[in-house]
């Protein structure tokens, strides 16, 4: 039995898209940019201004090309990239402090777990 399932694409790919690009909204702003900043110098990122930009443009990118449905496979790529090395710099969970830290923490590497999945299920379907 065959099934059309390009709107279940379409709609996974919209939600994907408006995830990160909520992520950019907030990050991008000259108080959160500021404060990732911060957080990598503070994790001895190599120029870590650098790196932030680098990072919203592997973003953006990524979105762009999953949006236009130009080069998929690229996009997906650049959002993987961006999303492990982000969960292998932020999350490190043996270096909070705080106990609502602590709770939140594993919970936020599972929800990165899943937008992974996520983005290897696409890339699975461009194939």
């Amino acid at each position: 039995m065959h099934h059309d399932v390009s709107w279940l694409d379409t709609a996974g790919r919209l939600l994907v898209v408006a995830y990160y690009v909520m992520q950019l909204l907030h990050d991008v702003r000259p108080g959160p940019a500021q404060q990732h900043i911060a957080r990598l110098k503070g994790f001895n990122v190599p120029f870590p201004a650098a790196v932030f930009c680098a990072a919203i443009g592997l973003e953006l990118a990524g979105c762009a090309l999953l949006l236009t449905g130009w080069h998929v496979e690229i996009g997906i790529y650049f959002l993987i990239v961006f999303t492990v090395v982000a969960c292998g710099i932020y999350n490190r969970s043996w270096l909070v402090q705080t106990q609502v830290g602590r709770f939140f923490s594993p919970r936020l590497l599972g929800a990165e777990s899943a937008v992974l999945g996520v983005l290897l299920l696409l890339l699975a379907n461009v194939r």
